[in-house]
């Protein structure tokens, strides 16, 4: 009998294991889709698609969004994740970006960033909680 209770526990514990390894893989996509997401949004010119993923987006960063949309800047984002960090319902990405910017006046420049990003989980959706970003080079600007 106990042979059999260690058996049913093992299978238990496995399947707990695989249940979990499950759900990280599920977070892990479901964050890299919110990534590309937030960058096809502001590559859109979409600032309210980019908000609803980063409700927290500060106030100044929202109008220069909205700034660069009005002069007819158009605008290119895209994101490679270097790290993730997911625990539970809270995580941090390390991300590496190019910003290119066609200009008004025709004009083309060229920022490489490094984000860091924090996400968390609520209500089963992931969703940007903070973003500082930092500006490693610019050419053509």
């Amino acid at each position: 009998a106990s042979r059999e209770a260690a058996a049913r526990e093992a299978a238990a514990r496995e399947k707990s294991a695989r249940d979990a390894a499950g759900e990280a893989a599920a977070d892990s996509a479901s964050v890299r889709r919110l990534v590309s997401q937030y960058a096809a949004a502001l590559s859109a010119e979409n600032l309210p698609g980019a908000v609803q993923l980063f409700s927290g987006m500060p106030a100044n960063v929202r109008k220069g969004y909205q700034d660069m949309f009005s002069a007819k800047t158009d605008l290119s984002l895209r994101y490679d994740i270097a790290t993730m960090d997911l625990q539970s319902n809270r995580g941090t990405l390390k991300l590496t970006g190019i910003l290119d910017l066609l200009l008004p006046d025709k004009s083309r420049c060229r920022w490489l960033l490094s984000d860091v990003v924090g996400v968390e989980k609520a209500g089963g959706v992931w969703r940007i909680a903070g973003l500082t970003s930092t500006i490693t080079s610019k050419s053509g600007c």
